[in-house]
């Protein structure tokens, strides 16, 4: 896993970046190492608008639709200072817990999106099995194309945008398993026994300034 607060990786147990010294014990000691619950959306920065809210819960509805066995989290919120959003939603995963149908589920398949309106900074943080999938570099480039979206407050097109492109890309990967299995594609080494733990790869973009229109 990449350290969410420097990208350094870090390798092992317990999580400890011996580049910037970031852990999650430290982030437990300014967040709490309580458990929460992930609800689907939360807004504590209290910036969306109702049609942006309305359209954020089909867009979830959606992406849960066709991705059961993943569940997603959309946080905005003004962060404590010396915490980026990386950060904040790797102790998301490893604290929350989402209770679906009677059933208790953690962070492993989890993804966590966090907003910070008045950085103009969003991150995304993917639970262990998901970030085999999708690497940091895939990430990051992802969330270039929502710089703009973002700068202008359009939360919700920005959102879309990202869980659209995750779907496509995780649902691309099960296809490609599918022709493998089918004997379409050549073999080659492929991950298995993923470990029950969580993990994270956290990618971050501030949104550059608006381009400025000279007469």
């Amino acid at each position: 896993m990449d350290c969410p607060r420097c990208s350094e990786v870090i390798a092992g147990a317990p999580v400890r970046c011996a580049g910037c010294g970031f852990s999650l014990a430290g982030l437990d000691k300014l967040l709490g190492n309580h458990a929460v619950p992930l609800e689907r959306l939360l807004d504590t920065a209290h910036c969306l608008r109702l049609k942006d809210r309305l359209q954020l819960e089909a867009v979830l509805d959606e992406f849960e639709r066709r991705l059961p066995q993943c569940f997603c989290t959309v946080y905005f919120g003004i962060l404590p200072q010396g915490i980026n959003v990386a950060e904040a939603g790797f102790w998301l995963l490893n604290h929350g817990e989402r209770v679906s149908g009677g059933v208790v589920r953690r962070g492993v398949f989890g993804i966590a999106i966090v907003i910070d309106p008045a950085a103009h900074c969003v991150g995304v943080s993917l639970g262990y099995a998901l970030e085999l999938l999708l690497p940091g570099r895939l990430v990051e480039s992802l969330l270039q194309k929502v710089s703009q979206a973002l700068w202008h407050s359009e939360y919700a097109e920005a959102v879309s945008v990202v869980l659209r492109d995750i779907d496509r890309r995780i649902r691309a990967h099960g296809a490609g398993q599918r022709r493998e299995i089918a004997g379409d594609a050549p073999s080659h080494t492929t991950l298995t026994g993923v470990v029950p733990k969580l993990g994270h790869q956290p990618s971050k973009v501030s949104a550059p300034a608006p381009t400025q229109i000279r007469s």
